[in-house]
């Protein structure tokens, strides 16, 4: 029988500027950039961070070239699970804080965020 065990899942952004993402990923998270696809003329279209074993990828959003529509900015949703969310509540309070900490009727409690192209970013502490 083979060993048909998934390993992990990696959530792709679609942004508008790779560079000003990761540094807001960064600022706003503490995501570490690991790498950076740079080409010559072209400005970077990849990007690789990483916080506590967790990756998120940033890819950019070549419009106008045809592409499929999980890849145009703002359409993306990151969904963080984390053991404080206060915590990263204060760490991010100035980076485009949509909705500041809730209490879900299932008890988690939530922030959101946008990412400086659009994207939402929902930081949940589960319930306890």
């Amino acid at each position: 029988m083979a060993d048909e065990t998934i390993l992990r899942t990696v959530t792709v952004m679609p942004v508008t500027d790779v560079v000003e993402a990761a540094g807001w990923y960064k600022s706003a998270l503490g995501f570490e950039l690991r790498w950076l696809k740079e080409g010559g003329e072209l400005p970077p279209n990849y990007a690789v961070l990483e916080r506590d074993g967790v990756q998120v990828h940033l890819i950019l959003d070549e419009d106008p070239r045809p592409q499929p529509e999980w890849l145009r900015a703002g359409r993306g949703y990151l969904y963080l699970q984390v053991r404080d969310v206060e915590s990263l509540y204060s760490g991010a309070r100035s980076s485009g804080v949509v909705r500041g900490i809730e209490t879900e009727p299932w008890g988690a409690r939530a922030f959101l965020l946008e990412d400086p192209s659009g994207n939402s970013v929902r930081v949940e502490e589960p319930a306890q």
